[in-house]
């Protein structure tokens, strides 16, 4: 697959990744609908590509217009999506994300990406909090919400 292939995918996640970052209701969809084992079908599928030497997939994130490779936003969407979500960290455990998050910490992935992963196993780990808490981000740009 080229990126224009692949580019849906990679604006899907972002979408994803926007659509998270403060609703509850939007992360209980993600759940619904199989989201974290999308995603993280995806994340496999894009590091098959890198490894295949294709150019990586870019999106600009809409809220920021910062431009992450679908990767990152990926990484992203997990890791909004089992912000205080039980049933997402939970689906990242059944649908065997941890050993790809872990994976993208890896020294030859760039360093958003090891960082991003690292949030996404963080909050994968410990989202199953009863009320929302605040996640950890580094985004250069502060936001208003609490996602990134």
């Amino acid at each position: 697959a080229t990126r224009d292939d692949r580019m849906p995918a990679c604006l899907a996640a972002a979408t994803l990744r926007t659509a998270c970052i403060n609703c509850a209701e939007n992360r209980a969809a993600l759940v619904e609908h199989g989201g974290i084992a999308s995603l993280l079908s995806y994340l496999s599928q894009e590091a098959q590509a890198m490894k295949d030497g294709l150019p990586e997939s870019i999106a600009v994130h809409p809220a920021t217009d910062y431009a992450w490779t679908g990767t990152e936003h990926a990484l992203a969407a997990i890791n909004n999506g089992c912000c205080a979500n039980a049933l997402n960290s939970q689906a990242v455990h059944s649908n065997g994300g941890m050993p790809v998050l872990v994976a993208l910490l890896a020294p030859e992935n760039k360093a958003k990406a090891r960082e991003y992963a690292s949030l996404a196993i963080v909050n994968a780990c410990s989202a199953d909090a009863p009320a929302p808490r605040t996640r950890y981000t580094r985004d250069p740009k502060p936001e208003t919400s609490s996602g990134v």
